[in-house]
């Protein structure tokens, strides 16, 4: 008898869901619901992490010309995201995995701590708001060490109605955006 251990089962939903991302997100419509919604659920005034999306990942350009919010932007640095706010919008290159990620030289340097809200993409999601991400972990160590509300990002498609294998270190999030609904988690008082 052969036990799945959570690893192994994220291993296969990753491969499960990909394709899945890709082509729910291939439809500009979808992007463009997702940023409607996030629209009425963004406290104003706030910074916000967002992210440039790979082809599996909604486009939230549109979101980013909003001038309410002080957008910044994930770099990886060895194990660690580390936030830029670019100083231009072609203040951007490509990073070792392949995501568009700000020029250090070119961008002001933004503490996670001085984040108020995260928009996190996953390869799927549960109801309970567990996120599968690609498997590096590098949002679950910023995500932890932080109050502010996470938004994670996902295609109808990419919600399963099982609970996703979850480990001590994966953190789920608040609120969950797809272009045909929004899920909210009760916090805790």
């Amino acid at each position: 008898m052969t036990i799945s251990t959570p690893s192994a089962a994220k291993a296969s939903l990753r491969t499960r869901f990909a394709a899945a991302a890709e082509q729910a997100w291939a439809l500009a419509e979808n992007s463009q619901a997702v940023v409607e919604r996030l629209k009425f659920i963004l406290p104003l005034t706030k910074t916000v992490a967002g992210f440039l999306s790979l082809k599996d990942e909604p486009d939230l350009s549109a979101l980013y010309g909003l001038k309410d919010y002080r957008f910044v932007f994930p770099k990886v640095e060895g194990d660690e995201l580390h936030f830029y706010r670019p100083k231009t919008s072609d203040a951007f290159a490509k990073g070792p995995w392949g995501l568009l990620e700000p020029i250090p030289e070119q961008s002001d340097t933004v503490e996670a701590s001085a984040v108020d809200v995260f928009l996190v993409p996953g390869l799927a999601f549960d109801r309970k708001l567990f996120r599968l991400g690609r498997g590096r972990g590098f949002y679950d160590r910023t995500l932890a060490q932080t109050k502010a509300l996470k938004i994670g990002l996902a295609s109808s498609a990419q919600v399963l109605n099982e609970d996703l294998p979850n480990e001590q270190h994966d953190c789920p999030m608040d609120v969950l955006v797809t272009e045909k609904f929004v899920i909210r988690r009760l916090r805790a008082s």
